[in-house]
């Protein structure tokens, strides 16, 4: 394997999560500021954080994938929790 290979892979999955963010946000851009959950930023996180997990699962085991889901849905429910009790949701 290419020392580029895992590069081009973590780049492709953050530029796909920004693009949905980035959808996201547009679809979005007439919500009152602050009011909106996710956008860019958040997206291209998950979408880093999902190629790291297949960066990892390739090079280890992939029970180390599911403890990162478990991760992710877990913060994702606290932040959603947050907003449903703000009446946000």
């Amino acid at each position: 394997m290419n020392l580029s290979d895992p590069i081009y892979a973590l780049g492709i999955s953050l530029a796909l999560g920004l693009l949905i963010g980035l959808e996201r946000g547009w679809h979005e851009r007439e919500v009152e500021e602050g009011t909106r959950v996710a956008g860019v930023r958040t997206y291209g996180l998950l979408g880093l954080l999902g190629g790291f997990a297949g960066l990892i699962a390739t090079n280890s085991h992939i029970i180390v994938v599911g403890f990162g889901l478990v991760g992710v849905a877990g913060a994702l429910a606290v932040g959603y929790a947050i907003n449903a009790k703000r009446g946000d949701a």
